[in-house]
């Protein structure tokens, strides 16, 4: 089952346009595979039809083929520091106002900075990710290469492969 979901969640590093196919493969797979597990399965490939794949702009959202930044890690980065300002769980809305008031003027100070000193607007990527980003850049390269060939065997190939790449990711999220 953990295979599954991570190649479900590798059809977001596929082309928008094989989305349909590579969730269809998916769904076959596991069908071939045990019949039960397909079963306990069935709501779940439902709601990732339904939900992402077969509405449009949830569609594109998830789409990251081609896209260099693949986190929200700006967003989370910038509500642990408003939660940081702000002192509270819930704070009133006063509270919440001045945190903002503080991180405007902070990130304005910032950018001043950026700009009259040169420096580097945030640190370079480690190498983990350097090494994660190469091994996509090398499937998107045969995923190109072979689609015209035999498009299944190419998403399959792109899906089982994907899958793996951030494994860890899984392993820490998902239940034994």
């Amino acid at each position: 089952m953990r295979k599954v979901l991570r190649q479900c969640s590798a059809i977001s590093l596929l082309p928008v346009e094989h989305f349909q196919r590579a969730l269809d493969l998916i769904k076959l797979s596991v069908r071939r595979r045990d019949v039960v597990v397909y079963y306990l399965m069935r709501h779940f490939f439902q709601y990732v039809d339904n939900k992402w794949i077969n509405n449009d702009r949830r569609r594109r959202e998830m789409c990251f083929f081609n896209s260099t930044d693949r986190t929200n890690n700006a967003c989370e980065s910038h509500n642990k520091m408003l939660q940081k300002k702000m002192g509270a769980h819930r704070p009133n809305v006063w509270a919440f106002i001045e945190a903002l008031k503080i991180m405007e003027n902070n990130a304005t100070l910032d950018a001043d900075a950026l700009g009259e000193e040169g420096i580097a607007p945030s640190r370079p990527p480690r190498c983990t990710s350097v090494l994660l980003d190469r091994q996509l850049q090398q499937l998107k390269r045969n995923l190109r290469y072979t689609i015209y060939h035999n498009r299944d065997h190419a998403i399959r190939s792109f899906l089982n492969r994907a899958a793996y790449l951030n494994h860890r990711v899984f392993y820490n999220m998902l239940p034994e």
